[in-house]
């Protein structure tokens, strides 16, 4: 789940126009630019003085600050972290709460953040570490693009509806619950739970947080395109359900997001170590996201009027890796 946003008063980050390339092979970037918004070293006054306990929560509050979110006033700004959590050679940390103005003006404000039990903190430590281990290159993405994680409750008698979370509001932070190690989109849960579901949603809302980067610097979306009055795409499995007709911006992030997952199903159900609760989830889910992110990406193709050049060529990409990422689950499939 990562809602659209727009900042408030019209404010935008600093765009830097691209230019469209001879082949159609632009994808939304892996790494942070040293020049970016969201790059740390440009902060080090700003920073300078922080705790290491509050670094990770002080990071994204700044830069939740100059979006006119918020006031940073140093340290003690921002969230109330545990110990962190080790995987990787990196820490990330535990949000247990924050400023009651800023939690309210998220997403997830119906919920709360949860205790740090020794179930949730392992489960959460061997999904970062599978990651790190498993798979180099997407633990990677996690480490460049989070650097605070938080565990989601409710209060009974209601029930949790989300497995991750993450707002372009709040940068470099993602939220989970005790759906997350259980909830696959776009329709599997275990009856267990399983650290590698858990990786997956991490992923998940790690690749939200990169697309949300890119989209508020970079002239990806026409200039003059409105969420709130732009036409929408029509979502064929959600036909006569509440939500049915998804902004533009929202069906890019899901088709990219869906590309990251099917991607990191297809190792996992490939991988002789994975354990028999988790592949069957994944092959299941795998098997109903195809038809998913292939209509996602071939959707966008028709709204082509509200990308620039630049996003123009990320949409065609987009469909060109998608067809690729198809044909290779449906081949592993068909051999399993």
């Amino acid at each position: 789940m990562a809602p659209g946003w727009a900042p408030r008063n019209g404010v935008k980050l600093s765009r830097k126009g691209m230019m469209m390339t001879d082949q159609v092979t632009a994808d939304i970037p892996r790494t942070i630019a040293p020049e970016s918004f969201f790059n740390i070293g440009n902060y080090e006054s700003e920073l300078a003085g922080i705790p290491a306990a509050e670094f990770n929560a002080a990071f994204p509050v700044l830069l939740n600050s100059r979006m006119g979110e918020s006031v940073f006033t140093g340290p003690g700004s921002g969230g109330v972290l545990s110990s962190g959590i080790e995987a990787g050679g990196s820490t990330f940390g535990w949000l247990l709460g924050m400023d009651p103005s800023l939690w309210e003006s998220l997403p997830v404000r119906r919920y709360r953040p949860a205790e740090p039990t020794g179930h949730r903190r392992d489960l959460l430590t061997s999904a970062l570490a599978h990651l790190a281990r498993a798979h180099p290159d997407l633990f990677a993405l996690v480490r460049s693009y989070v650097r605070m994680i938080c565990w989601l409750s409710v209060p009974p008698p209601e029930k949790l509806q989300i497995a991750s979370a993450s707002a372009p509001t709040l940068p470099f932070t993602i939220f989970t619950s005790d759906l997350g190690p259980r909830d696959l989109p776009p329709g599997t849960v275990t009856e267990s739970d399983c650290h590698r579901v858990l990786a997956e949603n991490l992923l998940h809302e790690t690749t939200h947080q990169r697309i949300s980067f890119h989209l508020l610097e970079a002239d990806v979306l026409a200039e003059d395109y409105d969420s709130a009055t732009a036409a929408k795409v029509e979502i064929a499995w959600r036909k006569g359900k509440q939500q049915s007709e998804w902004e533009v911006d929202r069906v890019l992030h899901a088709a990219i997001v869906y590309n990251e997952v099917l991607r990191y199903r297809l190792r996992e159900i490939q991988d002789a170590s994975c354990d028999p609760v988790s592949l069957a989830a994944f092959r299941e889910a795998g098997d109903a996201a195809t038809g998913s992110v292939t209509f996602l990406a071939d959707s966008l193709l028709g709204f082509e009027r509200y990308f620039t050049g630049y996003g123009v060529e990320i949409v065609r990409g987009l469909r060109q890796r998608t067809a690729k990422i198809v044909s290779a689950w449906q081949e592993c499939r068909a051999g399993q």
